[in-house]
């Protein structure tokens, strides 16, 4: 299983802390779309091929800070 660097980390601490409420993170490599709820990031566009695991990893990342990451169609079930 993959498992994140330090720069990971900080990265993703620094991320979610420069985005506002319902601001949007894009990945730049496969134009999935985050948006911030809360302590949560969440993967509205769930139609685009992860072939890069960004959704996978950015979940494994954001359990180290305390951060849910999920997709949309989750989220209604949380």
């Amino acid at each position: 299983m993959w498992e994140p660097v330090k720069s990971d980390i900080a990265w993703m601490d620094k991320l979610f802390s420069m985005l506002k409420e319902g601001g949007k993170w894009i990945a730049p490599i496969t134009g999935q779309v985050f948006e911030k709820k809360g302590k949560s990031l969440i993967l509205v566009n769930e139609g685009i091929p992860d072939s890069s695991l960004i959704f996978e990893r950015s979940k494994i990342i954001g359990s180290k800070l305390g951060i849910t990451v999920i997709k949309k169609s989750e989220e209604e079930h949380e």
